[in-house]
């Protein structure tokens, strides 16, 4: 069952992506994994796969396969863009990544109403956000030239939770590091 989970997972980010059923089954059997059943399911294995996510939740009936990804990015460029204007505005720095947000950690309330503000204004719809803001709490003593901590003050200060890395990660890491050696290689040469 996990197995099939992640195959379907997979599909289905294929299918978001791709124009087509051929070029998402292609995707998914080229996705650079060692994977000897995924590579070898066949294009109507595959199909079977997909029509039982559809039939699980038939919302994507028409989407998958349709090219929909550039106006997903379109839609959620839009939503990045209003979030960052708002927070510059008001000249709190945010970093956006893909489609998530740095910022500073008290200001996590405002990003989620700003982000839910921005979602309804480009899509008309509200959708549960998945803001992570795991950190550790430790408390330790300052001290300094600056006023007010001339002599130690106990302060509490944060640091993120730290998520172990994947296997696909760590896979396309080692791939990564070993092309810049190759390329290191042949430009000493």
């Amino acid at each position: 069952m996990e197995q099939q989970r992640a195959y379907v997972k997979l599909l289905v980010l294929m299918g978001i992506n791709a124009d087509s059923d051929k070029k998402a089954f292609q995707a998914f059997r080229n996705d650079d994994r060692n994977d000897k059943v995924a590579n070898s399911l066949t294009d109507i294995q595959l199909g079977i796969l997909l029509k039982g996510f559809i039939d699980k939740h038939p919302q994507f009936d028409g989407i998958l396969n349709t090219g929909q990804a550039l106006r997903l990015m379109n839609i959620d460029s839009q939503i990045a863009n209003l979030v960052i204007d708002h927070f510059t505005q008001n000249d709190v720095p945010v970093l956006c990544i893909h489609d998530s947000f740095i910022i500073q950690y008290d200001k996590e309330p405002e990003l989620r109403r700003i982000l839910d503000q921005a979602t309804h204004q480009v899509t008309n719809y509200t959708i549960n956000h998945d803001i992570k803001n795991d950190r550790n709490n430790h408390y330790g003593k300052v001290s300094g030239n600056i006023k007010g901590f001339e002599e130690p003050v106990v302060v509490q200060f944060h640091t993120p939770v730290r998520i172990k890395p994947t296997k696909q990660y760590n896979d396309r890491k080692a791939k990564f590091t070993k092309w810049l050696e190759l390329l290191e290689c042949r430009q000493s040469e």
